[in-house]
């Protein structure tokens, strides 16, 4: 099930302050501009391109253009997910509010992912991220915030640019990336994604530089809903995209002082599919090669627990695959069992 997050984003239609017409594309629909004026033209809301997701009365997303990332959680935002409580904080998290500062005594581990991550359909407190961080408080000892900074959509790349401009603010001990192997293999490869524009690694493997320097991108800033797309695929080996970006990924983090970890999830949707399984087994053989990177394969734990599919996603969500409350509340207890198992706490 290759396409669970071209349902579970359904990205999304542009707001401009024109009229226009709904123009389908793929998943998506975006508005064309016409020339006449409308007697009630939509708002763009301070100035920002407000991007909302197709279904959007039964999902209630909505997200902003990005001129560096494509698109972005609306800072200040409440809503609901499939009824549930949505409020994204001051500085565009799906969390409560954080200051970069670090308080004095607490550690902070700074979760990088798609709409897994961001928690699609679940309500705020309900996210692996915030049962993770309840799990923690209930510990002796330090006192560990996690910060959720997950975006429905994003792809490795993305996550890595967040990480370099905004992530790393917070100062964090441990970088986790929720990595959806059914996903953001396929979306690193690409400037465009659901039907929307953003990033691209240009300088991939063969190209030395990419493992010992700053990550090159071409696509920057990403074209607007409605402007000339550069449809721009990189075809080659996925290795030689994905590796530069995990590798970058680790690098920002070390250098920071924080420990790199990878979850890596996708198989439990499609547990027979080969490019699935390859994907899977080379992220865990690139991680493998940095010193002191942590590595946890969750379909695996997953079936080592006996549960498939059904037993981790919500069933009433036609064609999704999001994880559902338990679903997130078993991620939330397989990391803190993983992360005490490598000693990553203390």
């Amino acid at each position: 099930m290759l396409s669970v997050v071209s349902t579970g984003l359904a990205l999304l239609t542009a707001l401009l302050l024109v009229r226009f017409q709904i123009v389908p594309s793929g998943p998506f629909s975006f508005l064309v501009p016409q020339h006449k004026a409308p007697a009630s033209a939509p708002a763009v809301e301070d100035g920002a391109l407000i991007l909302e997701e197709v279904g959007a009365d039964k999902t209630g997303h909505k997200y902003i253009y990005d001129e560096l990332l494509g698109w972005r959680n609306i800072p200040n935002w409440e809503s609901t997910t499939f009824g549930k409580k949505l409020t994204i904080n001051s500085k565009g998290l799906r969390d409560s509010e954080h200051p970069y500062a670090k308080p004095e005594g607490v550690k902070r581990i700074l979760v990088l992912g798609d709409s897994f991550a961001w928690g699609y359909s679940v309500a705020d407190d309900e996210t692996f991220s915030a049962v993770l961080e309840q799990r923690l408080s209930q510990r002796e000892g330090t006192r560990w915030e996690v910060i959720n900074t997950g975006v429905s959509g994003w792809s490795t790349d993305q996550q890595y640019l967040f990480l370099r401009e905004e992530g790393l603010k917070y100062d964090p001990d441990i970088v986790l990336l929720a990595f959806c192997a059914a996903n953001d293999v396929k979306g690193s490869l690409t400037a465009r994604l659901y039907s929307l524009s953003k990033p691209l690694l240009r300088n991939g493997l063969p190209h030395s530089a990419a493992l010992g320097g700053n990550l090159e991108f071409v696509n920057i800033p990403p074209p607007k809903p409605g402007e000339t797309k550069r449809h721009m695929e990189y075809t080659g080996d996925f290795r030689d995209i994905m590796t530069p970006l995990l590798h970058g990924i680790n690098r920002l983090a070390t250098e920071s002082g924080a420990r790199f970890g990878v979850a890596s999830f996708g198989r439990f949707l499609d547990p027979v599919n080969a490019e699935l399984k390859e994907w899977s087994e080379a992220t865990e053989s690139i991680v493998s090669t940095l010193p002191n990177a942590l590595y946890l394969d969750l379909d695996f734990e997953f079936w080592d627990r006996g549960l498939a599919e059904a037993d981790l996603v919500d069933e009433a969500i036609e064609h999704d695959g999001h994880w559902h409350a338990k679903g997130h509340a078993l991620v939330a207890e397989i990391l803190l069992e993983f992360l005490e198992r490598e000693d990553a706490l203390d």
